[in-house]
């Protein structure tokens, strides 16, 4: 193996990377590590055998973040050029500045590589864990495939990686003794999976955890199919396509470390639209707008609060089987079933009810729209110019024709301002982004591509099926964040993009993108692997996923079923947890099925989880404006935030909202309670407000149902600090309103006093456009602490403003003790203590609402002035 340094190298990029100047051996061939380096024999059997084509092998590092370490392995006359080349998928680009490894360690402060035997190379940590992290094998790297192993040294946990359903009835767990195999040769697929289909999304990040609670991050920048192969403990198998080996290592060293260095490099999600935090109509599908009409005006009429409601391909004109004559792709309104949609949208938006339409990539060959896109050349080709366009006839339940070449910037940006354009100045506030794997295509198509490495050695990269499939859906999501952009260039109150997708890869998250697992089954087994799936996705950088709610194929039910209605409410109080958007969703094409909420399963415990995800919008709604800023997760498993707990590393059905809520789904017919592990500390039952000391343990189990409501547990820690919103009969959408032209309460706080000072950001916007992007954002300071009897709340005062922001504030806080209360002061004047009925109709003063549940009425008060307010404890 040749190894060697490029010269010459400037001097303070060798400060970067750590090199050891003395020594180093310069010489172009032959280098060799020193003795104390050298493997013994013995180590050398062990190591994996390494293929032919490793003989010229040649490392180089670039200058990326301080400390990732950026590497490319591969054969010289592949590498030589300057920098190290990265996929799309990054959004963070590295710099022209290099180093070849030579017989020293390089790197830089938080990790080094060197050099070990031959086609190995040790990765060592150095400022937050001295200490050998892994040893990388090159096992193969000749006719475009790749193959390398990892020592898994004392690191015993993996998470990330996407999203794969590895089998049925497997809720809990990492990504240990399994493998992580693509749905196709190509990557991302549609899946068979326990009587329904679910997607198999490629997202090449894996985080490992180690016994003590420390991490690192491994990014494989490869857009080929990947298979990450955890079955032996000792050393992980991963391998693709490509001419190099390209990674990212990214040390922790706590998870929260990782991953929001790994949402730096990748892209953080924007914030999603209010209204996608509520409850969305859909179905397969809505055939007019009478049907619309029916299932808004039944929900709003039994008290469930709506958001908004999906079309799908039939508000196009629906499809032709076997046929070129098919509407797929049309994008234009079938005004005969959805006439005057304009006008029609907006009555719709007059009742707080958005719209969002379904849109593919696919048109028919008979569509004008077919001809107008292969004039421009902006169809996938069959092959290279001046090929024709691909003709898909070989799966036609959709009809038959091409598929837009979203790798042509040119191609999407046309796209979107003919058809989207209009739709979105029609009122549409989201799409709905299908078959993006994408699920029907040809591996010897040709692509316009996108700059690929090293373009002497490889000319077809950019243009090949291989290299574009796992881009395919991301570059249709970029097209459409970057229509919105484009437009929020001259219009400050442009609408803000939504995009729930079925496909995607590293880095669609930056562009407003929401997943969905797909057209999963209607079962226990289904949905408890769908917890899992969950997981792996936020630990994979995808804040918002979710599921067709209820099951997509309801064919093992009947219709009526008292299982299904079990089923569906378990599925849809987990949904109000953790979804954006809720979603209940489901083939219903003989319009005989029961789908909705107030239709189907305990339709009283469905009210009930529905009002109480309502009630979390706001805190839900300040996460989402943290991960957008920080990167950090919305909904993570219990592993990010205790990662030192050995108890939590394979529990996907327990959740986090946030770091302050924890929450437990169950998946089993007829359960009537259910334990819930509670890490280390103090936390308080969300509804009864009892307290429970943890020294990490489970508790006893907890019933589910409670006043004859299922509901799932639902914790807070000691020191939490919740916003919160009103959520009652006459509640109609995520702002609180009631149609009424009244103004809800716009502050609640649920405060958990603690000991150790807490502190939670408030974060309050339009709700709707772009505008928050240019700093419309208003930013409310909230903190606790209770000492020798006291508790002390300060409300901040308001920081920043947006349109429509108030000039004046009312907060309500119901403060969690059970402790009786001697006085409670605001701004060193004491509040008067008031009656039930008074504390309901919100007059100013306090009063115990519930044995743990003190309520404190502040009144209407200036937004740009602080708030001081203090509770003495008998």
């Amino acid at each position: 193996m040749t190894i060697r340094l490029l010269v010459p190298i400037r001097s303070s990029f060798q400060q970067f990377f750590g090199i050891l100047a003395a020594g180093l051996c310069l010489a172009v061939v032959g280098c060799t590590a020193p003795p104390a380096q050298q493997a013994s024999k013995k180590a050398t059997e062990e190591q994996p055998k390494a293929s032919p084509g490793i003989e010229d092998l040649r490392v180089k590092l670039a200058r990326l973040e301080e400390d990732v370490l950026h590497l490319e392995i591969g054969p010289a006359k592949l590498i030589e050029s300057p920098g190290i080349y990265q996929t799309p998928m990054l959004l963070k680009q590295n710099s022209a500045e290099t180093a070849w490894l030579a017989s020293q360690p390089i790197g830089n402060a938080a990790l080094t590589i060197e050099p070990r035997g031959h086609s190995c190379f040790v990765i060592r940590g150095q400022a937050y864990r001295p200490g050998k992290l892994a040893e990388l094998c090159v096992t193969k790297l000749e006719k475009s495939e790749v193959a390398f192993t990892l020592s898994a040294e004392n690191f015993t946990h993996g998470y990330g990686l996407g999203q794969q359903f590895f089998g049925t009835n497997r809720q809990n767990g990492d990504l240990m003794t399994m493998k992580r195999s693509p749905g196709t040769y190509f990557g991302n697929k549609m899946v068979r999976f326990d009587r329904g289909a679910v997607g198999n999304t490629q997202i090449p990040i894996a985080f490992f955890l180690n016994e003590t609670g420390q991490v690192y991050g491994l990014f494989f920048d490869n857009v080929y199919g990947q298979t990450w192969d955890f079955r032996n403990a000792e050393r992980w198998k991963i391998s693709g396509r490509g001419e190099a080996i390209r990674l990212l290592l990214i040390p922790g060293p706590e998870f929260s470390q990782a991953r929001q260095r790994y949402m730096e490099l990748s892209g953080k999600p924007p914030v999603p639209p209010r209204k996608m935090f509520g409850l969305w109509a859909s179905e397969f599908g809505f055939d007019s707008w009478r049907e619309v009409d029916r299932k808004v005006n039944a929900m709003r009429s039994k008290g469930f609060p709506l958001d908004g409601v999906m079309l799908d391909l039939q508000w196009f004109g629906g499809i032709a089987r076997q046929s070129p004559n098919t509407q797929m792709g049309s994008l234009s309104w079938d005004t005969t079933a959805f006439p005057e949609p304009r006008q029609k949208i907006q009555k719709l938006r007059d009742l707080n009810v958005g719209t969002m339409l379904i849109e593919e990539s696919y048109v028919g060959r008979g569509l004008e729209e077919h001809q107008d896109l292969e004039d421009r050349g902006f169809l996938v080709r069959s092959c290279a110019p001046p090929c024709k366009p691909l003709y898909l006839t070989a799966k036609p339940w959709w009809g038959k024709g091409g598929m837009i070449d979203w790798s042509n910037s040119a191609a999407a940006e046309y796209w979107h301002v003919r058809k989207r354009q209009p739709l979105i100045a029609d009122g549409v506030i989201g799409h709905w982004t299908d078959l993006g794997e994408p699920e029907q295509f040809s591996g010897n198509a040709w692509y316009f591509g996108y700059a690929g490495p090293n373009q002497s050695t490889m000319p077809n990269f950019r243009h090949a099926h291989a290299a574009n499939h796992n881009l395919y859906n991301f570059f249709w999501s970029q097209s459409i964040y970057e229509g919105y952009q484009e437009a929020f260039a001259s219009e400050p109150d442009q609408s803000r993009p939504f995009i729930l997708t079925r496909s995607g890869t590293a880095g669609s998250q930056r562009f407003a993108t929401a997943f969905w697992s797909g057209d999963i089954s209607s079962s226990f087994s289904s949905f408890q692997t769908q917890a899992n799936a969950q997981m792996h996705m936020t630990l994979s950088g995808i804040d918002y996923y979710g599921s067709d709610i209820g099951g997509f194929h309801r064919g093992i039910y009947r219709i009526g079923d008292p299982e299904l209605d079990d089923l569906y409410t378990q599925w849809f109080a987990a949904s109000a947890m953790t979804d954006v958007p809720i979603r209940p969703h489901a083939e219903n094409l003989c319009n005989c099925r029961r789908i909705t909420p107030d239709e189907i399963g305990h339709i009283p415990s469905n009210l009930a989880n529905l009002r109480l995800r309502y009630r979390l919008i706001p805190y839900l709604y300040a996460l989402a404006h943290r991960a957008h800023r920080f990167g950090e997760p919305v909904f993570p498993p219990l592993v990010y935030y205790y990662p030192e707990d050995e108890n939590v590393r394979q529990l996907s059905r327990i959740k986090m909202l946030g770091k302050d809520l924890l929450t437990a789904t169950v998946a089993q017919p007829g359960i009537q309670a259910t334990p819930v592990y509670l890490p280390a500390g103090k936390w308080f039952d969300f509804y009864s407000h009892e307290a429970r000391d943890s020294q990490g343990e489970w508790t006893e189990p907890l019933p589910l149902y409670s006043d004859n409501k299922f509901r799932l547990p639902l914790f807070a820690q000691a020191g939490a600090i919740i916003p919160m919103q009103t959520a009652n009969q006459h509640t109609i959408d995520s702002t609180a309103s009631t149609g009424l032209g009244e103004r809800p309460l716009e502050h609640w706080l649920r405060i958990y006093p603690d000991v150790s000072a807490s502190q939670f950001t408030l974060y309050q916007d339009d709700g709707a456009s772009m505008a928050y992007l240019s700093g419309a954002v208003r930013e409310t300071g909230i903190r606790q602490q209770q000492v020798e009897g006291r508790i002390r709340i300060d409300i901040g005062a308001a920081q920043g403003r947006y349109e429509g922001a108030k000039t004046a504030r009312e907060f309500r806080v119901e403060l969690v003790t059970g402790k009786n209360i001697a006085e409670v002061q605001i701004d060193q004047k004491v509040l008067p203590k008031i009656s039930d009925r008074q504390l309901a109709e919100g007059e100013i003063g306090w009063g115990r609402q519930k044995p743990m549940l003190v309520q404190i009425n502040l009144g209407e008060r200036s937004a740009d002035r602080e708030i001081q307010l203090e509770v003495i404890q008998i």
